[in-house]
């Protein structure tokens, strides 16, 4: 039984991250603000959009700022955004 809760566990784990990945690829191509919520350790700064999605931005801003964004790439956790 072991193997089998394994194999369905896994499956599921496989059908949800194909999932997220399909979502997160419908955002490349998108524009609008993104709140700039800090920045990490690089200096590449982290923001989330009007729907709480993670943002990893390229480009210039402070904390607290909401900049126009294009979203041009995308992750299974989060996105990546250019600030226009």
């Amino acid at each position: 039984h072991t193997g089998t809760k394994k194999e369905r566990s896994r499956e599921r784990s496989l059908l949800v991250d194909a999932i997220v990945r399909e979502e997160n690829r419908s955002w490349i191509g998108w524009k609008g603000s993104v709140l700039v919520t800090g920045k990490m350790q690089g200096g590449q700064l982290q923001g989330r959009t009007h729907t709480y999605k993670p943002v990893l931005l390229n480009g210039t801003a402070s904390p607290g700022t909401t900049p126009d964004v294009e979203i041009i790439e995308s992750k299974k956790t989060h996105l990546v955004g250019s600030i226009l």
